[in-house]
């Protein structure tokens, strides 16, 4: 079963992701965003799911650091973001992450990752 790492702050939202996931077949690992670089390194993860502000996306301490750990800088990332600023793909480079914008339906979430994992 693939290991998902779930960054959410808000444990409802949360706690749907890991719902909708786990009916999907994967297995979601919800954590704070501190511990995320070594969770995913660890378990090994196989994406990481993020809500991460657009505005902020390539400053964020968690995207620098899953970037450059090597045991993470191949990891597949999808960014949850409030902010409707499709621009940020351009700002976060060559590879931009996969990006949900708020509101989402969950479908779309599983969509994404099955997209971003080749399921």
């Amino acid at each position: 079963m693939k290991k998902l790492v779930i960054v959410e702050p808000d444990s409802g939202l949360s706690w749907l992701m890991c719902e909708s996931l786990r009916g999907a077949g994967y297995e979601p690992v919800p954590c704070a965003a501190e511990q995320a670089v070594a969770l995913a390194a660890e378990l090994p993860a196989d994406a990481l799911i993020a809500s991460l502000m657009a505005a902020s996306v390539e400053q964020s301490p968690l995207y620098r650091a899953l970037r450059e750990d090597p045991r993470t800088k191949a990891l597949p990332v999808i960014i949850i973001t409030g902010r409707g600023d499709r621009t940020v793909r351009r700002r976060l480079g060559e590879t931009p992450p996969h990006l949900l914008f708020k509101p989402f339906e969950l479908e779309g979430l599983v969509a994404a990752v099955k997209q971003v994992l080749g399921d």
